[in-house]
This record gives C-alpha cells, sequence and structure tokens, in this order.
C-alpha cells in the first residue's frame, strides 16, 4: 500500500540506461510518488540494475515475453494512487510534472489527462521527422482543451474511472488509443494539459524509425480490426495506399503550418513518406493478423 496521491507506472523496454534516466528523473519530484516498473523476461535483468538494491520503486516481472499494453495494464491494476499515470521509460520529467498531474486533475476530476511532449532526443533529420510523426500533435505551447487523443506515453487517469470503464481491455492488455475511445464512448472527460510537459528522449537511425513506423502501423490495425467483420478488415487493408497519401498530408501539413516545424518540413520529407509507406504496409498487415502478436516487437 502507499500514501502517495499519485501512482506512476513505467513499461521497461528500451534498456537499462533509458529507465534509469527516467527514474531519476522521477526521484526528484517534489510530491510523494508511487513508481511502478514493469518488466518481462527480455528485460528484467535490465530493470533490475536500474532500480538497483534498497530502492523505493516496485518492480513487477511478468513472466515471458509481454507487450507494452500488457506491462501497463498489470502497472495500473497494482497501483494504488488515486491518480495513475503512465509514462514511457524514454522519457524524462522535471520536479514539477507530479505536481502539474495532480493539479490538472484537481481541475479536471474523474477525468483522463494527457500532457506536452517536447523534443529531447536531438536535432538530426531523423529525430526531427520521428518526433513529429509521432508527437507532433502534443508539441508545446497549447492551451488547455478537450481532447479525444491523448499521447499514451504521457496520460493520467482517475483510478477508479479507468478500472470501472476499461476493466476488460486492462484485463486483455489493450493499446492506450483503444483505452481511450472506450472512456470518450462511455462519457469520459479526456483533456490536454500543458503544464504536464515530459520530454521524449529517444535515439533512432533511419532504418528504426521506418521499422518502427512499420510495427506501429501492423499492431494499430490489428488493434483495430479485433472485433471487425472479415468484410471490413479486408476493406481497410485495401485502403493502404489511401493511407500513404492521408499519413503524408497530414504529417506534412502539420509541419508547414507551424512556423516552430516549418524549417523542418522539406529536408524532412523523404522520412515523412518513407513512413507514411512504413506505417500503412503495418496497418495493411495488422487487419490480417492478431493484435497481440502485432504488438510484441512494438518497443
Amino acid at each position: 500500500m502507499t500514501d502517495a496521491a499519485l501512482s506512476v507506472v513505467v513499461a521497461s523496454v528500451n534498456g537499462r540506461d533509458a529507465l534509469a534516466r527516467c527514474l531519476t528523473a522521477l526521484a526528484r519530484s517534489s510530491e510523494s510518488l508511487e513508481v511502478i516498473v514493469v518488466a518481462d523476461d527480455s528485460a528484467q535483468a535490465a530493470a533490475k540494475q536500474a532500480v538497483g538494491e534498497g530502492s523505493r520503486v516496485t518492480l513487477v516481472h511478468l513472466d515471458g515475453r509481454r507487450t507494452i499494453p500488457e506491462l501497463r495494464s498489470a502497472g495500473i491494476r497494482r497501483a494504488r494512487g488515486a491518480i495513475v499515470a503512465v509514462l514511457g521509460d524514454h522519457y524524462e520529467v522535471d520536479p514539477r510534472w507530479a505536481s502539474a498531474v495532480l493539479a490538472s486533475h484537481r481541475r479536471h476530476p474523474r477525468a483522463a489527462i494527457g500532457g506536452a511532449v517536447e523534443n529531447a532526443s536531438g536535432d538530426r533529420l531523423v529525430d526531427r521527422a520521428a518526433y513529429l510523426c509521432e508527437y507532433h500533435p502534443f508539441m508545446p505551447p497549447f492551451a488547455e482543451h478537450a481532447s479525444a487523443t491523448l499521447p499514451g506515453p504521457n496520460a493520467s487517469y482517475d483510478r477508479d474511472v479507468l478500472e470501472r470503464e476499461c476493466r476488460d481491455l486492462l484485463e486483455r492488455g489493450a493499446w492506450d488509443h483503444v483505452l481511450h475511445a472506450r472512456l470518450a464512448a462511455r462519457g469520459v472527460r479526456s483533456w490536454m494539459d500543458p503544464s504536464i510537459v515530459a520530454s521524449y528522449t529517444k535515439r533512432l537511425t533511419a532504418a528504426e524509425f521506418l521499422t518502427q513506423r512499420y510495427r506501429f502501423g501492423r499492431a494499430y490495425g490489428a488493434a483495430s480490426a479485433a472485433t471487425a467483420p472479415l468484410g471490413r478488415r479486408l476493406l481497410r487493408a485495401a485502403a493502404a495506399p489511401a493511407i500513404v497519401v492521408l499519413q503524408l498530408w497530414r504529417t506534412t501539413g502539420r509541419a508547414i503550418a507551424d512556423p516552430r516545424t516549418r524549417p523542418w518540413a522539406l529536408p524532412c520529407w523523404p522520412l515523412f513518406a518513407l513512413s507514411a509507406v512504413a506505417w500503412s504496409a503495418g496497418e495493411a498487415m495488422g487487419y490480417a493478423g492478431r493484435p497481440r502478436d502485432a504488438s510484441l516487437d512494438v518497443r
């Protein structure tokens, strides 16, 4: 048990160094936190090294190889704080992050709340392209607003509401966009709060970036098709070329429209295009696969 008002769940998938930096940042929090790290067999040794002996961090081990949603769900169900936040292990936060999370939930009780995502991965073209493709909608500054789209690795929830409305999804380890859609369907409000800032620090090669986009697309397609009839799944798979155009239009349009990212748009455009192809190919394959199998390689 814990007296902390906020529980933070971190799925350990990106190695010891990334997790150690994340935990070091959380340890500087001005609030009392319950921190829960969840690792499967592939990451258990690295997680133990990062957590260290005598740490107040709770380390949960799941047998076998698990998906990120399964790891997060296990941590959420273990949490004891009234508010539970999910943070990626390749993210770092400042000491005010936890206070901002709790303050936002006081303003918006019984809600799901997402925070801003800063790019701290680097200045290479692939760093900028990876950040823009994944996190541009969450790039600060922005005004606080209601939103059905939240960043999975920097989101927090009223734990009682999440368990009541999404218990079955947590039991099977559903992705965050599936959880958020369920909450919206059940009338739970979701907000984006710019005061809750997490810094994205993951560095990828171009090949790793494109592989990651393919895997994310495949996991998204599989999750979306999990309850869809065969005809709809085949139709969505056939629409893969349109997904390329839509992805490229959205990413390029966002980059050009925003003065902060406009200088990156043209240099990053080839990576935007390759990313759109990789995602759409993955999404098309995902409609024919099983959700868990498609998510196992996402890291």
